[in-house]
């Protein structure tokens, strides 16, 4: 399969993350309704906050790393990550220790500082849907995601009004929210990461729900996306272990394919000798950083 790019993790960054990361977190999974999930525990330096959500009709949560120290008057990038399904928003922090990954490659010039925050989206794959009982959290995740969530973190922090300079990641559903979000919306982001992302050449039986129609995969489905929207401009990474879900699997290598037809660059890194889970994505977090941020 051919690669842009190939990122590789520095060894640095991969050492101080399985030292500090916490182990043996587990994240609340209920089916069939929307959990009210525990709070993840504290973390030095990451501030857990909490979002307005007009659209969804309550506060929504958030972590929050700041990079130190903050410079007066300086803006800096932006990069939204989302967990997957089961999951909440310390599966970044605690799971794979994503502010660790990037103050390493900040301290080596590797990417500038960078403002990051894993934002909820529930169990809902950050889409608009309507109510069902399903097993999904439904509502309107989409416009939360598109319309809400950014915006709000620039008005509370210090982030560049450069579009370009902002940036949508997520792993498993979260991949497939943060491709969803900005194929549709590509104009307003710079960039996406997408690591073991559940997207699906045909449906998948679960999900039949998210594609009521034709016309609404066609505007969803971000392998429908990847080769119809303007994306022109756009940093993409895409990354899965090797022994991940096979429809995973496929689904990244067609995205790639789709997107390399329209001559539209991907940043791929070599399959991880793991599955669907966070070792996988720890050592995935450093190249998929490097590839929307660096030089």
């Amino acid at each position: 399969m051919s690669r842009a790019r190939r990122l590789w993790v520095s060894a640095g960054a991969l050492v101080l993350v399985v030292a500090a990361v916490t182990v043996g977190v587990t994240w609340v999974v209920q089916r069939g309704q929307r959990t009210e999930r525990e709070p993840p525990p504290p973390r030095a330096g990451v501030e857990a906050i909490t979002i307005h959500s007009v659209a969804l009709g309550r506060d929504m949560p958030a972590l929050v790393w700041l990079p130190e120290p903050l410079e007066a008057g300086h803006t800096y990038p932006l990069v939204v990550l989302f967990h997957g399904q089961g999951g909440d928003v310390g599966a970044w922090f605690h799971a794979i220790g994503v502010d660790i990954i990037a103050r390493d490659l900040i301290a080596q010039g590797l990417i500038p500082p960078v403002i990051l925050v894993s934002a909820g989206i529930d169990d809902s794959m950050g889409i608009d849907s309507a109510p069902s009982d399903d097993g999904y959290d439904h509502g309107a995740y989409g416009t939360w995601i598109a319309d809400e969530l950014v915006p709000a973190l620039v008005a509370r922090y210090p982030v560049s009004a450069d579009p370009r300079d902002r940036f949508l990641a997520g792993l498993s559903m979260g991949g497939y929210a943060a491709l969803h979000a900005v194929f549709r919306h590509a104009d307003r982001f710079g960039g996406v990461g997408a690591l073991s992302p559940a997207i699906t050449l045909d449906t998948h039986p679960e999900r039949a729900w998210m594609y009521p129609d034709e016309a609404t995969r066609d505007s969803f489905d971000p392998l429908r996306l990847a080769a119809t929207a303007r994306l022109t401009g756009l940093r993409v990474f895409v990354g899965y272990g090797a022994t991940d879900y096979d429809w995973i699997i496929e689904g990244s290598q067609d995205l790639e394919r789709r997107l390399t037809a329209r001559g539209l660059p991907v940043s791929m890194s070599d399959p991880q000798p793991t599955g669907h889970e966070s070792a996988t994505w720890q050592a995935l977090a450093a190249p998929m950083l490097q590839a929307l941020l660096g030089n």
